[in-house]
Parts: C-alpha cells; sequence; structure tokens
C-alpha cells in the first residue's frame, strides 16, 4: 500500500486478482480556514557547494499560478508548472558553503506548507580509501582513517577534518589497514584501530600528531616451540586473533580513558580508587552535552527544557543501574535492555513535541543517519564513547 499525501489517497495492490484499489481517505483536516499546500518530495534534496544555480523540482499538491518556493522564508524564482509540480532556481550564492536549508512553499493566499530540509554539503580530500570517522565535538574536528597503503607500500594515514574551514588540518601516519576510531574530547585523544598489524595508534588532537602505539597483538608459537611475543601474525588459522581483531574498537576506546587518565592517577594517593571505563561513559557531562544538542536542534521551549532535562537524567541513571547490577556483563550483552531505556526515554521526549519540532526531530535524524549506521555496526564500546545527538 502506498498513501499519496497531496491528494490524501490509498493505492493498494491486489495481488491475487492482478488489480489496484484506489481508497480515498477523506477530506484533509487543517486548522486552518483553506486547504494547504502539501510538499512530497525534492529533487535534489542536498547537493554539493557550487558555483553554478541549482534548479529544484517540488512535487506535492495544492499548488496554485504564483505560489513560491522559499528557502528559510526567503523566497526564491518560482515556476508554476502544474498544481502538482514547481520548479525553483536556488543561486549559486546560496551554494557556496555547507548548509542545511528549511525549504517550504507559500501560495498567494498566504497558506504555507509542511517544511523539507535541503543539505549543502562541501567535499573535503582526505587519503586513500577513508573508512571510518568520529567527531569532537569541542574542538569542532573530525577524525577520519584512510585504509588505502599510502606510506611504504603498507602503512594507512588518518586526516584530522577542521570542520569550521572544511580543510584538512593534519594527516598522520599510523599503522596498516587503520578502520575503527573512536575519541575522547576530554582526554584531547584519538584511538585508531589498524587491523593490519594488531596495533592501536593513539593521536594527540591538539598537535595532530602521533602520541604513542599501543600493540595488542596475541602471542603465537612457533613450530620449534618457541614462543614469540607480541607478533601480529600467528602461524595457521587463529580464533584468538580474529576475536581481537573485533575487539579492537573496545581495545581503542580503552587506549583512549588510559591516556586520558594516567596523569591524574598518578598525583593521587595509590589507595584512591579511580574512575572505570563504564563510569567514564555515562559521565553527568555527557548529559549535558546531549541536552544543550536537543534544545538547539529540536528547539524547545523552556517549558519543554524543564521536562527534557530530568528524562536524560532519569535514562542515564537507568543505564548507569544497569551497568553496575551488571559489572561483568559486555555492552553487547547488555544492549537490548539499554536500548529499551533509550526507546522508552525517545518516546516520552517525543510526546513533548510540537508537530513543527516533529519535522525538526526528523530531519536531525535524517543528517546522522551514516553515523548512526555506523555506530551500530560498530561493537558496543566504542558505539558508547559518545552520546548520539538524535532523541534515540
Amino acid at each position: 500500500m502506498a498513501i499519496d499525501y497531496a491528494s490524501n489517497l490509498a493505492t493498494v495492490v491486489n495481488s491475487t486478482d492482478a488489480t489496484v484499489t484506489i481508497i480515498p481517505l477523506g477530506s484533509i483536516r487543517s486548522s486552518t480556514a483553506r486547504p494547504q499546500p502539501q510538499v512530497v518530495r525534492l529533487s535534489p534534496f542536498k547537493t554539493l557547494t557550487s558555483t553554478s544555480d541549482e534548479t529544484l523540482t517540488i512535487i506535492g499538491g495544492g499548488f496554485v499560478a504564483g505560489a513560491a518556493v522559499r528557502i528559510n522564508e526567503k523566497p526564491l524564482v518560482t515556476t508554476f508548472v502544474t498544481s502538482r509540480k514547481l520548479t525553483a532556481v536556488l543561486p549559486a550564492s546560496q551554494l557556496a558553503g555547507p548548509v542545511r536549508y528549511v525549504v517550504d512553499i507559500q501560495n498567494p493566499d498566504g497558506s504555507v506548507s509542511n517544511v523539507n530540509d535541503f543539505y549543502v554539503m562541501a567535499s573535503v580530500s582526505v587519503g586513500l580509501a577513508p573508512r571510518g570517522v568520529a567527531i569532537d565535538r569541542e574542538r569542532n574536528l573530525a577524525v577520519v582513517t584512510n585504509s588505502g597503503a599510502a606510506v611504504n607500500g603498507s602503512l594507512g594515514t588518518v586526516s584530522i577534518v577542521d570542520l569550521n574551514t572544511f580543510t584538512q588540518r593534519y594527516k598522520i601516519t599510523v599503522g596498516k589497514s587503520p578502520q575503527g576510531v573512536a575519541l575522547s574530547s576530554l582526554a584531547g585523544r584519538a584511538a585508531v584501530a589498524n587491523t593490519g598489524d594488531d596495533t592501536v595508534s593513539v593521536i594527540n588532537l591538539d598537535t595532530g600528531t602521533l602520541a604513542t602505539t599501543v600493540s595488542v597483538a596475541p602471542s603465537s608459537t612457533k613450530s620449534s616451540g618457541t614462543s614469540t611475543t607480541g607478533t601480529s601474525q600467528p602461524r595457521g588459522p587463529s580464533r584468538r586473533l580474529l576475536s581481537m581483531r573485533n575487539r579492537l574498537f573496545t581495545l581503542a576506546y580503552g587506549a583512549v580513558l588510559m591516556v586520558g587518565v594516567a596523569g591524574p592517577a598518578v598525583a593521587q594517593d595509590n589507595g584512591a580508587q579511580q574512575p572505570s571505563a563504564r563510569q567514564h561513559m555515562h559521565a553527568p557531562q555527557s548529559i549535558d552535552q546531549k541536552f544543550a544538542q536537543l534544545t538547539k536542534d529540536l528547539e524547545l521551549t523552556s517549558e519543554q527544557q524543564k521536562q527534557v532535562r530530568p528524562l536524560l537524567q532519569e535514562r542515564h541513571d537507568k543505564i548507569q543501574a544497569l551497568l553496575d547490577k551488571n559489572p561483568k556483563a559486555s555492552r553487547q550483552e547488555l544492549a537490548p535492555e539499554i536500548h529499551a531505556i533509550s526507546d522508552e526515554t525517545h518516546r516520552k521526549i517525543h510526546a513533548l513535541l510540537a508537530d513543527h519540532q516533529k519535522e525538526l526531530e526528523k530531519a536531525m535524524q535524517h543528517r546522522e543517519h551514516n553515523g548512526e549506521e555506523d555506530r551500530r555496526s560498530a561493537p558496543p564500546a566504542a558505539a558508547s564513547q559518545e552520546p548520539s545527538s538524535s532523541v534515540s
């Protein structure tokens, strides 16, 4: 079944008799005295920065002659094609840098449509075969792993991209086949998992230099019986080696924590107990960061802020209690319960949003779709390094 939201018709496919059924869903209800135009699709909905104009095609319904396509409530030069189609010219001056525009339609009678997002993206050249990425929101940097062998025919690189200027600020040589990356803004370090030689490269984000390299390779035994410690290529098939490679993300995040807290630990009394990695994963600061991000992206009112902040604190407390109750369980084992807690929080926050905020929520989730997919495919410890900006 498919629904045409502009005409409010449902089309149902009947496979047994090779027909389709068209079902009118009734009059479109509106809080206004007159019907409002409806935007169903933008084409394209994204583009790269450019010095040339871009033509937008808007598909929907309820358009009339004289309707104007608007970006951020500023009208564009618009051509009326039919009541279901408009075209508009987005001038090159609006495409000079990365930006998100809100697109809507305004008919001559003043009625305004729903909104859709249009993205202008910047392309930044990095190294060969970019693979993983992590964002340092405090420094406004993107750390990108380049898995292609660019140095000495075998070593990979990491690019640090400045998100203010959209340029590559540093390129650092690391180990073989760098894949995943995790970072700590507090420690100012990024840890890169090199699957080609079973090492973790720890990078100083402030200087763009390699701070240290940690070997995470298992030991292996040569055929002669002599034990060799630290080799990255054990002879013969090794389940232990495969398991170690799957855990590189976990070890990478642990390396960041070790580097970040090692200094303060030395200065304290030897009997003092240091915070564990599990405690760091849900620090109060992360709640404040998430709250600030939601307040900005969803345009939360002061009343909504009073309700959302306790919900985030409640989510944090429940997850922390779950971790404390199961100190020996991995995050992967606890994932179903953690997801259930997060889903409950998401439903409560979603229920507080007005209609236009729900549109902003959809746009926010769309912006982070690729990054969210990366986090879901990573082992749990890496995924927990930074709270997601989306409500979920």
